[in-house]
């Protein structure tokens, strides 16, 4: 899938075309980013198969992966994968295949913390309910 996004970041001052490994490596970021932050929201630290701290450390790992090689740096920039890789597409189009493939993960891993985060939710109020319930009526007794 060929996208022309089009960026007004470092190409001098015209739009220039957005790097396919550069963009989908800046859409993992931005899943890691949200499932990280999910994590560390209270609550959520339950019967999850992921902590926090392994979102982190691997969030930690992919941007030192992504930044050693190039892969957030747009495609006119020679260090950039994007760049390097433009005589060999084979090799460029497995990487953006990865970087989806990982971005859907991401993506599936944040709705299920969504979702768990709901049931939680819901179960946490049914539990308050009736406690709420039994304080109104003895604030009623009082009365």
């Amino acid at each position: 899938m060929t996208e022309a996004l089009f960026s007004f970041e470092p190409c001098r001052s015209t739009p220039c075309i957005m790097s396919p490994i550069a963009l989908r490596a800046k859409k993992c970021v931005g899943f890691f980013e949200d499932l990280v932050e999910l994590l560390r929201q209270p609550g959520h630290q339950h019967d999850h198969d992921l902590s926090e701290v392994e979102a982190t450390d691997a969030f930690g790992r992919f941007k030192i992966w992504a930044g050693n090689i190039g892969a957030f740096q747009q495609i006119e920039l020679k260090s950039s994968l994007d760049f390097r890789l433009r005589e060999t597409p084979k090799i460029s189009t497995q990487i953006v295949e990865i970087l989806d493939e990982l971005a859907e993960s991401l993506e599936d891993g944040v709705s299920l913390c969504l979702e768990l985060s709901a049931i939680y939710d819901y179960n946490f109020h049914l539990q308050l309910a009736p406690l709420y319930r039994m304080r109104k009526r003895t604030a009623k007794v009082l009365l």
